[in-house]
């Protein structure tokens, strides 16, 4: 049994941030973890407890997902000789690994142009449906959202996208569009650890529904923020693979061992994704919610929208293990319950993030 090291490299600061359009990117800048997010209020009503960040279970369930994305039986921690050294290699090599390109993608070009026609109140459904249907991609998972459960009025089932626009309505048109824009940039090619990717992938839309779900049962925030920063936690592990896989590729012969790239996803994927959220221009809240997860707080001591991020990971993360592994819902239900959710929360981000099946 392994926990969560602190994060070495701490929150990058706000001032990272530049803009979009000089083409460049945040910072990583090292800093002692951020102050406590303010206190949720006694309205929250879905607190039962006041749990740690991490405990034991929760600690298994994360475990489990690291085994299922890399292929292995088991997980051990004795990294030495030049093993240790691919991890000093990676962890000098992030603050370039941050300029470039192919390492920390862009903001998707079609993301902006997408959420643009959406948010504008002078677009028609037929605009829509023309941007949409260039992408079988984005019009599929605009399908599947509108015959989703949360959606899905009738018994008859929505087969058309003009039908889905009007079903979903312009917020409910923006996380199938995010996700269905941002897919390519979590692929990899092939080689070593092969379901790192699509693992990676699946786990943070199952995240990022149940993440969504949250913000829509609490009021945490725009749910769509909250969809796509969860998205953006499994962006940093993509990248911290690839600069680990790089610094391997530099080595000669040595084999990747999974638990060196483990462990510097666990130390430093967050800052990544720090980094990427904040390259990527996300609101001051979306930041915050990075930021308490980063200093670890525990869920009582989040702000809403950080407390939708927590929840949302850990529900992605535990119905990934009930898909791929012998675990069952009701061991589901049970670790969401000891960290702090009542039955009607926990049911319903646990559904959020099994219907993408």
């Amino acid at each position: 049994m392994w926990t969560w090291l602190a994060l070495s490299l701490g929150v990058i600061s706000a001032a990272a941030l530049y803009l979009l359009r000089a083409r460049t990117v945040a910072a990583w800048v090292p800093s002692h973890p951020v102050a406590p997010s303010p206190i949720a209020t006694a309205s929250d009503a879905e607190q039962r407890a006041d749990p740690e960040f991490e405990t034991e279970a929760v600690d298994q369930v994360h475990t489990e997902c690291f085994r299922l994305a890399f292929g292995v039986r088991r997980i051990t921690y004795r990294i030495f000789d030049d093993h240790a050294q691919i991890i000093k290699k990676v962890v000098a090599a992030l603050p370039s690994a941050l300029h470039d390109e192919k390492q920390l993608p862009r903001r998707p070009a079609m993301l902006p142009k997408l959420l643009r026609a959406i948010n504008d109140s002078d677009s028609t459904r037929e605009e829509l449906t023309r941007l949409i249907l260039q992408d079988a991609v984005l019009a599929g998972n605009v399908l599947k959202r509108a015959n989703s459960a949360y959606y899905r009025q009738k018994n008859s089932a929505v087969e058309s996208v003009d039908r889905a626009i009007v079903v979903l309505g312009f917020e409910g048109l923006r996380a199938p569009v995010a996700a269905a824009v941002m897919q390519p940039v979590f692929r990899l090619p092939p080689g070593f650890f092969d379901k790192f990717a699509p693992t990676t992938w699946e786990q943070a839309q199952r995240s990022a529904a149940a993440a969504e779900s949250y913000a829509r049962i609490h009021r945490a925030g725009d749910p769509f923020t909250t969809n796509l920063i969860a998205l953006l936690g499994g962006l940093g592990r993509i990248v911290m693979f690839r600069v680990t896989l790089d610094q391997y590729r530099n080595s000669g012969n040595l084999m990747p061992r999974a638990e060196v790239f483990i462990q510097l996803i666990k130390d430093h994927g967050r800052s990544l994704t720090r980094a990427i959220a904040a390259n990527w221009e996300m609101s001051d809240n979306s930041l915050a919610a990075i930021d308490a997860q980063l200093a670890r707080l525990a869920p009582a001591q989040m702000a809403p929208m950080a407390k939708a991020l927590y929840y949302g990971e850990l529900a992605g993360a535990l119905v990934m293990t009930e898909i791929h592994m012998p675990t069952t819902p009701e061991s589901s239900l049970s670790i969401l319950e000891q960290q702090g959710l009542n039955q009607s929360t926990r049911e319903a981000l646990l559904q959020a993030a099994r219907e993408l099946e």
